[in-house]
């Protein structure tokens, strides 16, 4: 199994290097998470089997899904 990262509630900013259409460098909460996608799933979505992957939500409500890859923490320990 491919635990996630991030979990519900977490806050996580859009990796720089992301596609232009996933807003990159925009911090947004995370409100739904799907670990270890199957073939299915991934076909659906255009991810990559087996990866983790977020619906995140921006500040202006806007909402996307977002492979986790494309994601980083914004905490800092």
């Amino acid at each position: 199994m491919n635990k996630g990262k991030f979990t519900f509630g977490d806050t996580v900013r859009i990796r720089r290097t992301a596609p232009a259409e996933y807003r990159p460098g925009h911090v947004a909460a995370i409100c739904w998470v799907d670990e270890n996608i199957d073939e299915g799933l991934a076909r659906a979505t255009g991810f990559d089997v087996g990866a983790n992957i977020y619906l995140v939500e921006f500040a202006d409500g806007q909402s996307i899904y977002v492979e986790e890859r494309m994601l980083e923490s914004t905490r800092t320990e």
